[in-house]
């Protein structure tokens, strides 16, 4: 068509090359060639700058010098653009140095990438770098460099803040700390552990292990790890995030772990006992002290799954030597603000001398309750009123399995016990749940007292308090003591001797051989006065006293 134009690309004919005078024929043609025209033109097609670009070798960080070396056969001015990526996608790069307008006399040179500009607080091992070069008209051959690793991380630091050394510690153990770290982030935290001077460092074991902004403390779980007594103990700490940081460490903690000491308090008491019974019955190996080996206190369980009698061995032992080497608690007296479930009472067992005679302290519930799962007792006994030589568990205990546990120190005595029933037990007013035995010395005998029920109906039946008590007489055997009828009324006067353990039947007969009047139970043991057949109408009466096996018939004839 005349007047339109065509396009040649030149850099498919003559590339890489510059001619000023390049001469051009253009032929025109249907089925014949036409008549053709020349023209002459400057073609440059010479583009063939290109650049190399280079970083040292290793981890760098923040203000990075990148090398170039540019190539380019007709000493053009040169721009220089530069790009990063970490994934597909390049982002354009923060440079300080010229990029603009470098000739011939700059074509090697250095700039700077402000790498934490554009990847501030952040440990990547995978950066590429890519350069381009153009000479205002066209790109040449750029080039790329990678992977790179880029820590632009600040490590973070710890410091173990004001912890007192000179205190027992066991259990889980609060270590608190201050953690600094410009960039705020989540760290992580490794303690280490050894004794004394020298050893090998273990790892210990804590929570939470990754420690979120803020953070001041985290716990060291040392139960189940160090058991024993460890004087001596030295800890390492350090923080890292991506890269490690600073670290810390401490000496000399005392740590106790005993087997058996669940709650990690370091005593071994009816809490833990109770502890024990639940995990006897559930079959909790978590819970799981035996066999041990080593020697006492410094036991090391070996947990073989099972919570069976090779536990309750080790805990007997425990139970003992906490006990044989435990400061005597002191008591307040504070009156309880817990409702006081318990009753004490003393009795003697003996007719004798009154400043020597055998007795005991019975500890009873003062209302009937269901679910009893364990009872604890400490007690101080004023010495000078009452001399301590046993303990025992009280009635409602017997006929089932239990886990009794005692102490007794002159005039301290302290006792555990607990029913391996699932269900507790039922509990009726005035039963008995232990009893001290020994010798009264004086008319009123003088207690201190804490007390701890357990039970899902026992959470709060606990108390304390401190208190005399008279002894009441207790005989030894069972007699009819007195049997005597008033004269006046008609009616019966009897005194009866009821041992401990002892349950009287009396009944009252006619002479018929009809029972008009029954008494059973209810007595507790000593001296018993009943006064009996008020208002009967004239006739001969029949009056059985039974206990256990024996029994005792006595006539009565009543005048109206």
């Amino acid at each position: 068509i005349v007047g339109d134009s065509v396009y040649w690309n030149s850099i498919m004919d003559v590339d890489s090359v510059e001619v000023e005078s390049l001469r051009l024929v253009v032929i025109p043609m249907d089925r014949d060639s036409g008549v053709s025209d020349t023209v002459v033109m400057h073609v440059d097609n010479n583009h063939l700058q290109r650049v190399v670009i280079s970083i040292g070798s290793g981890e760098v960080s923040d203000s990075v010098d990148i090398g170039y070396e540019i190539t380019d056969s007709t000493w053009d001015q040169e721009n220089l653009e530069f790009y990063w990526r970490v994934d597909s996608v390049w982002h354009e790069a923060s440079i300080v140095g010229a990029v603009v307008g470098i000739d011939s006399s700059r074509y090697s040179g250095s700039v700077v990438w402000l790498s934490r500009v554009d990847m501030g607080n952040v440990d990547v091992e995978s950066v590429y770098v890519r350069c381009e070069i153009n000479d205002g008209w066209v790109y040449g051959r750029g080039d790329t460099i990678g992977p790179i690793h880029v820590d632009n991380n600040e490590p973070p630091a710890i410091l173990i803040d004001a912890m007192d050394t000179s205190i027992v510690y066991s259990g889980n153990i609060d270590i608190p700390v201050i953690i600094t770290d410009r960039e705020k982030d989540s760290v992580r935290c490794e303690l280490r552990y050894t004794f004394g001077q020298s050893g090998s460092w273990t790892i210990g074991s804590i929570t939470p292990e990754v420690l979120l902004p803020g953070t001041t403390s985290f716990t060291w779980k040392t139960g189940g790890f160090l058991w024993g007594k460890k004087d001596s103990v030295r800890i390492f700490i350090r923080v890292m995030d991506s890269d490690s940081g600073g670290v810390d460490s401490l000496s000399f903690l005392k740590i106790r772990n005993y087997a058996g000491d669940y709650n990690f308090d370091r005593k071994i008491d009816f809490a833990d006992l109770d502890t024990f019974r639940y995990a006897w019955i559930n079959q909790l190996p978590v819970l799981n002290i035996g066999p041990a080996t080593g020697e006492i206190p410094n036991l090391t369980p070996i947990n073989d799954r099972k919570i069976n009698f090779s536990d309750l061995e080790v805990f007997g032992e425990m139970w003992d030597w906490y006990h044989m080497n435990m400061k005597i608690p002191s008591f307040t007296y504070s009156k309880s603000e817990e409702m006081e479930v318990i009753g004490i009472e003393a009795a003697l067992m003996n007719i004798g001398d009154e400043r020597d005679s055998s007795g005991l302290i019975k500890i009873n519930c003062k209302e009937t309750m269901e679910g009893l799962e364990g009872f604890g007792m400490w007690m101080l006994v004023d010495s000078s009123t009452f001399r301590v030589d046993s303990i025992r568990p009280g009635n409602i205990w017997n006929g089932g399995e239990k886990i009794f546990m005692k102490y007794i120190n002159k005039n301290y005595v302290e006792a555990g016990i607990v029913s391996l029933n699932r269900e507790g037990l039922l509990v009726e007013e005035g039963e008995m749940l232990l009893t001290i035995y020994g010798k009264v010395l004086k008319e009123s005998i003088g207690v201190g007292y804490r007390y701890e029920m357990a039970g899902v109906d026992f959470v709060n039946a606990n108390g304390e308090g401190y208190g005399y008590v008279k002894p009441k007489r207790i005989p030894d055997v069972f007699r009819v003591y007195s049997f005597h009828q008033n004269v006046v009324s008609g009616s019966v006067e009897l005194r009866i001797d009821l041992p401990e353990g002892k349950k009287v039947d009396i009944s009252v007969y006619d002479i018929m051989g009809r029972c008009v009047e029954r008494i059973t139970g209810g007595f507790n043991p000593g001296v018993i006065r009943l006064n009996l057949m008020k208002g009967y109408g004239s006739g001969i009466y029949f009056v059985r006293i039974q206990v256990g096996d024996y029994s005792e018939l006595r006539r009565v004839v009543r005048f109206k």
